[in-house]
């Protein structure tokens, strides 16, 4: 199973978070700051990590999702 995380990420703690969790899954897996430009459709599932500024996300990570 391949899996992609996407992280966005203010101070770094995501980005630590991530590369935590890709230790612990099994298969291929891929972690990328979510400012990368990636094709979503090669992999199986896909987990989106963001920091919480001010009460919300970063603006990329909305254009992402939608």
């Amino acid at each position: 199973m391949k899996t992609l995380i996407l992280y966005s990420s203010c101070d770094g703690q995501t980005k630590k978070i991530a590369e935590f969790m890709a230790q612990y899954l099994e298969g291929e897996v891929v972690v990328s700051p979510l400012t990368e430009e990636l094709d979503i459709q090669v992999f199986d599932r896909v987990i989106i990590g963001a920091s919480v500024r001010y009460g919300h996300f970063n603006k990329q990570v909305y254009r992402f999702v939608e």
